[in-house]
Formats: C-alpha cells, structure tokens, sequence
C-alpha cells in the first residue's frame, strides 16, 4: 500500500502474499470481504492521488498568474471570473509518473488565491468521465482550510465519496489534513510533510459486507512526498462486517522504522505478518 499511489489491488495482492507466508492465513477472508477489502485500498488510493495533484493545482503560482499550466501530462485551466481550476486529461488515455494511464478531468469550483491564506475558505472537488486505467472513478468532496491548529496548517475534507465502478464500490467518510512542513513553499512539492487523520466507511450496495476504517490519532498517517512511497507511518484500524458473520477487526500499518520503505504490516484477528509492496 506505501506505493507511490496506492495500487487499486493492492489489498488483494497482500492477502495473496500473507496466504503463501503462513499456513494459518488461507482463507482468512472471504471472496466478497477480499474484494470489498481491495476497493477500499483503492479508493483510498485514488483519493489520495487526486488529492495530491489538485493541491498541486491550487499551489501552482504560474497557473494563478496565466491560467494555464500543465501537471503530469494533464493540461491545467484556472477561469479566475467562474474560480474554477480544471485538470483536463483529455479523451483519450494519458501515461503519468505512476505508469497509469488518466482521462477525463478533476475539477476545483469556488476557488481564488486566498483559499490558501484564509481560514474558512471553502472549495468543492469533483470529477467529470475520470478513468485511471479504463476503471472510472467518481470522486467528490468539500476542502475547508481552517488555518493553524497549533503549528500545523489544517485542511478538512469533508462529505468526501469515492465511487468506484459505476456504483458497485462506494467508500464515504472526512480526513484532517495537518501539514508538518512545506506548506508555505510553495514551489516546492517535494519537502511537503502532512498527516491525515478521519474515518472512511466501505460498502457495496447489493452486498452485506463493509469496512469501517479509522486513522489511528495516536498514530496518525503521514505522507512524506519526497519519499517515492509516500506514505512513511501510520495505522488504519480496519473493521470488516459481513451480516452472515462475526466481524474481524485488524490493522494496516505503515511501519514507521522502516523510513522511505515499501512494507507494512498486516494485522486480521490477531494474526500478524509484513508483506512487501510492489511500486507500481
């Protein structure tokens, strides 16, 4: 999952993996709470990369100053009279720095240079025919900047939804944003520092099984994007329902002593191993 956008199967790949590593393991869970379980990384996934790339966006002073610019292949627009920023991939597939292929456009309404200065200030985020990969993915959710919490800038994400195949994933759910460092650089993505705290639910509408996700506050996740992983610590505690059984509780964690690494450590009743994470 500590790639450089988290992989949409990556969840599966590392049940798969944690399968061949301990005999105890095999059929831990499920086909439905696997699959369910592999959107959820997924969507969290795509979340996070469209994240990124707007604030990217919003941070891109040349793209204030000329309304234009182009990040990772996508042609960038700000209208300053509509405050809209549109990341335009175009219509047909478009290579970008993860090796994925985009469409379609990611879109920021009611924004102006202020928003990264005023507390309170508020945008929407939302997608328009967005593919990545030829899997189409709806994404929407409110940014709020509400200025320091103590020394951290602080953004939340809220009525946040990440709608994977036409409906079939659906994950809902609100992030705090707290940078560490680089907020105020901003021509410098690379030394920017933030964790992330909130809670995400999973679910598919014509299936009883769902996943209730935590970000642990006392071990918060924290992207590093000078890191080729991006992800560098943190804990999601994991609850997966099914109405037909017992829930399992379990955890992901990013294993903070491993630095700039791709492992993290699975955790499904109890039972614990660390799997390698490929880069995608």
């Amino acid at each position: 999952m500590k790639t450089k956008y988290l992989a949409i199967w990556s969840m599966a790949l590392a049940v798969s993996l944690v399968a061949c590593e301990e005999d105890d393991l095999d059929d831990l869970f499920d086909d439905s709470s696997t699959e369910l379980a592999a959107a959820y990384i997924g969507a969290e996934s795509e979340f996070l990369d469209a994240y990124n790339r707007l604030d990217m966006a919003i941070r891109d002073s040349a793209l204030v100053a000329t309304g234009s610019s182009t990040i990772d292949g996508a042609a960038v627009t700000y209208d300053q009279a509509l405050g809209s920023i549109t990341m335009d991939f175009g219509n047909t597939n478009v290579l970008t720095s993860d090796g994925k292929a985009r469409r379609g456009k990611l879109m920021i309404n009611g924004f102006s240079p202020a928003f990264l200065v005023t507390p309170n200030a508020a945008v929407s985020i939302s997608s328009d025919e967005y593919h990545v990969d030829d899997d189409e993915i709806d994404i929407s959710f409110d940014l709020t900047n509400r200025g320091m919490s103590g020394t951290s800038q602080y953004y939340e994400v809220d009525t946040f939804q990440v709608d994977l195949d036409n409906g079939d994933y659906l994950l809902r759910g609100r992030k705090d944003l707290f940078w560490v460092q680089g907020y105020n650089t901003f021509l410098d993505m690379d030394d920017d520092i933030y964790r992330i705290e909130g809670r995400s639910f999973a679910s598919e509408p014509d299936d009883t099984v769902s996943i209730d996700a935590t970000f642990s506050s006392a071990s918060p996740m924290t992207v590093d994007r000078s890191c080729d992983y991006v992800v560098t610590q943190g804990v999601i505690d994991l609850i997966i329902s099914d109405d037909d059984e017992s829930p399992q509780t379990g955890s992901v964690d990013f294993i903070p002593e491993d630095g700039c690494n791709n492992l993290m450590r699975l955790t499904v009743n109890g039972i614990t191993t660390t799997v390698t994470m490929p880069d995608f």
